[in-house]
């Protein structure tokens, strides 16, 4: 079994419910628009959903990268400028295979 690594996290993540449908972000893409699913947010964060498939998205969506995402949440929509921090691979649970990708944020 390998090491665990320490959270380098300063603020709690709150996730988002798996059945909780109403909180996305929206994104466009090499020309293309594609909605994702958040997984968690925090006040200076946010990370998404990627499946494995979207191998485009991941390969423009590089460590540094910085763009505008709409932020859909039940209340309504917010234009939000994010900086991509990290893409880690789920080695098991029901995203097997897919990816969380964390973003900075700032309004």
């Amino acid at each position: 079994m390998g090491k665990k690594s320490a959270e380098k996290r300063s603020e709690e993540r709150c996730p988002i419910e798996p059945s909780d449908t109403g909180h996305l972000l929206k994104a466009v893409i090499s020309g293309r628009e594609y909605r994702f699913k958040v997984l968690n947010i925090c006040q200076g964060g946010i990370g998404m959903l990627v499946k494995a498939s979207q191998d485009t998205v991941l390969a423009t969506l590089q460590k540094g990268v910085v763009m505008k995402m709409n932020y859909i949440n039940p209340k309504g929509t917010l234009e939000i400028k994010v900086e991509m921090r990290h893409a880690t691979r789920f080695s098991n649970g029901p995203y097997e295979g897919d990816f969380c990708v964390g973003f900075s944020l700032s309004v």
